[in-house]
């Protein structure tokens, strides 16, 4: 990004059109590599079409950097209207950039006293903003996101960054940048990442469906490695991606494993006179969390857990997710019925222990660390409850 950023300022200078050529070889490179992105086609033939306008002459400092921050102002007008908790992404870098255009007269007065400042400004600029791409980066699943560093950035550097026209040349030091950058890339794709200090994260998870009588080994890591591979395969089932709905919320890998002996969470269902109906829930022993998804056909009225009102199974058919941690003492669900129906439940709860009837886990190296739920027993399965007419009362 800095790399391109200081190429960018040196074509600006020289009013060259090379740098058209960046996005769209960027477009077809992740086309080639990733598969037909239409978005990213769109984007790179705009950011083409843009370049080819600002570069068709020779651009000043001043008018360059002036543009970059009325980019920043219309971004964060626009994130101040449509996401104000997001605004201050643009608007810090913002007004520190404009506090430095108007303390250089937009770089034209620049003696060493303003250029030492200017440089200072700069570096706690980008100090900022690393921090909240750092933020970006770990907190959402959006990489694409990470392209505006280098607006962000241009603001502030952009008067160190664009060099005189008077002594614009081959820009050897930007592409000596970008050199750079793709070396680091290239290091860090290659190179084991994992060690003791720095281990590698499993989530390696053994599953019962009680309601198909099936046994899976899971691991939800996005990179198994090998040691979670070897514990996907341990009872000979070939690694396939598969949902596990509840409690992973997306495909994850999985691979068949020997059934095993597990308890069902213990589901009654009891009614009173006046309509009123109970649903008890009891985690299975030993768990620490129990997920219940719960679908009426009816609408229910009167919705409480554990005796608190909940807004939920208003709509027929509408499945409702429960979430319990922790388990201990179960939960319960009361609710009224105007006529006679029932609940379709699935289930899964979490065992933080690896079934003793399974093959055991092999020695993890030192280089791998259980994450989450990782080494755990999860059962699943579901369960359809019906009650009579809701003005009889019944038993358990």
């Amino acid at each position: 990004s800095l790399g391109l950023l200081l190429y960018v300022a040196a074509e600006a200078a020289r009013g060259r059109r090379g740098v058209v050529l960046v996005p769209m070889a960027v477009a077809v490179a992740g086309w080639a590599w990733g598969g037909l992105d239409p978005l990213g086609l769109g984007l790179a033939a705009a950011a083409s079409v843009i370049a080819l306008v600002t570069f068709r002459r020779p651009a000043g400092v001043s008018g360059a950097w002036l543009g970059l921050l009325l980019i920043l102002l219309g971004a964060a007008t626009a994130l101040q209207a449509a996401a104000p908790t997001a605004a201050l992404v643009a608007a810090w870098p913002l007004a520190l950039g404009s506090a430095l255009a108007a303390l250089s007269g937009l770089w034209a007065w620049r003696p060493w006293p303003v250029r030492i400042l200017i440089t200072l400004g700069a570096a706690l600029g980008l100090a900022w903003v690393g921090g909240v791409v750092h933020g970006i980066y770990l907190g959402l699943d959006q990489p694409e996101l990470l392209a505006a560093t280098a607006v962000l950035a241009a603001g502030l550097i952009w008067p160190l960054a664009q060099p005189e026209k008077s002594t614009a040349g081959a820009p050897f030091i930007p592409v000596a940048v970008l050199l750079a950058g793709v070396a680091v890339l290239g290091f860090v794709r290659f190179d084991p990442p994992w060690s003791p200090r720095h281990p590698q994260a499993a989530r390696i998870v053994y599953q019962q469906d009680l309601a198909t009588g099936q046994a899976w080994r899971l691991s939800a890591a996005p990179d198994p490695g090998a040691w979670a591979r070897a514990v996907l395969t341990a009872d000979g089932g070939a690694v396939t991606r598969r949902a596990a709905p509840l409690v992973f919320d997306r495909p994850i890998d999985a691979a068949r494993a020997r059934p095993i002996a597990a308890a069902a969470p213990g589901l009654t269902l009891s009614r009173r006179n006046g309509g009123e109906v109970t649903l008890t829930a009891a985690p299975p022993p030993g768990a620490i969390s129990l997920i219940l998804e719960i679908a009426s056909g009816q609408p229910l009225t009167a919705v409480t857990i554990n005796g608190q009102p909940a807004a939920i199974l208003a709509r027929p058919g509408q499945p409702t997710r429960i979430r319990w941690r922790p388990a201990t003492g179960g939960l319960t669900l009361g609710f009224r019925a105007e006529a006679p129906g029932g609940l379709d439940i699935r289930y899964a709860a979490v065992i933080p222990s690896w079934p003793p009837d399974a093959r055991p886990l092999p020695p993890r190296p030192a280089e791998v660390m259980a994450f989450g739920i990782s080494d755990s027993t999860l059962v699943t399965g579901t369960a359809r409850l019906t009650w009579a007419d809701a003005t009889t009362e019944e038993a358990p």
